[in-house]
């Protein structure tokens, strides 16, 4: 059953590394195209900013918190994430399984300078 913690209005599930790498291998086996949301404290203030990206992050499958302020403010709300989860780390280890296994993946983000 998927935890979710929130954060200022802001959904994340609540889990260590391990747990979210096991569930992204789990959705690159599982038929269809899945979303992995790595939100971190910049991406909830854009939320609050403008209601729209709250839509984007709801329809993620995955969402891991991508920051040691998102894990400060769940623990001061009273519903403690696991551990910071680092989004590059995860998309380096999902990267690495698919390059295993032949699955595909499409990175979606970032700027010209990435």
């Amino acid at each position: 059953m998927r935890k979710l913690t929130h954060v200022l209005g802001v959904p994340f599930d609540a889990v260590t590394m391990e747990e979210a790498v096991a569930k992204a291998k789990k959705l690159l086996t599982t038929e269809g195209q899945h979303i992995i949301c790595t939100p971190n404290p910049e991406i909830v203030q854009m939320c609050i900013e403008d209601e729209s990206f709250y839509e984007v992050i709801n329809s993620a499958e995955l969402i891991v918190p991508d920051g040691t302020g998102v894990v400060k403010a769940s623990r001061i709300l009273g519903t403690p994430l696991k551990e910071k989860v680092p989004g590059c780390e995860v998309a380096e280890k999902i990267i690495e399984y698919a390059a295993e296994t032949g699955d595909g993946v499409y990175l979606f983000g970032g700027g010209k300078k990435t």
